[in-house]
C-alpha cells in the first residue's frame, strides 16, 4: 500500500537540498535567504526555534540525517539564533551565525555532535546584483 508519510519524507530529503541549490544559483528577485538546518547530531532533535532580526519560526522535530529549509527576510543585520532540545531534553543554543538585511542566497547550518556547527554561507548582497 502507498505510505504517504514515508513518500513525503523521501521527497523532502531529495528536494530540500535541490530547492536550496536552485535558490542559490537562480537568485531571488526580493532579497531574502533560504535557511537550511541539517541534523547530523547523534539523536533526533525537537522544539527547534530559529530567531533572526525581524522574525522567527519553529520546527517541531528533526530526525538525524534530515533537513528543513525556509526562506526568510531579515529586517536588519544581526545574528541567527538556533535553539533546540536533544533526546534527553537538554537545551542547546547556537548564537554566532551572522545574517544581514538585503542579502540573498542560501545558508546551510549543519548541526554536528558535541555542540559543533558547520555553516555553509552562500549569501551575497542582493543590491550588488543589479
Amino acid at each position: 500500500m502507498f505510505d504517504t508519510k514515508t513518500s513525503r519524507a523521501k521527497l523532502c530529503k531529495v528536494f530540500a537540498p535541490l530547492v536550496l541549490g536552485l535558490s542559490v544559483l537562480a537568485g531571488c528577485r526580493s532579497p531574502g535567504v533560504t535557511v537550511q538546518i541539517v541534523n547530523q547530531t547523534a539523536v533526533p532533535i525537537r522544539t527547534v526555534e530559529v530567531l533572526y532580526p525581524g522574525g522567527s519560526y519553529g520546527i517541531a522535530h528533526l530526525v538525524r540525517g534530515n533537513s528543513h529549509a525556509k526562506w526568510i527576510k531579515p529586517s536588519g543585520d544581526g545574528a541567527l539564533i538556533i535553539s533546540f532540545l536533544d533526546a534527553a531534553g537538554q537545551k542547546h543554543t547556537i548564537e554566532k551565525i551572522p545574517i544581514k538585511r538585503g542579502y540573498a542566497g542560501g545558508l546551510a547550518i549543519v548541526l554536528l555532535p558535541d555542540d559543533k556547527v558547520k555553516v555553509e554561507d552562500h549569501t551575497r548582497d542582493a543590491a550588488k546584483d543589479h
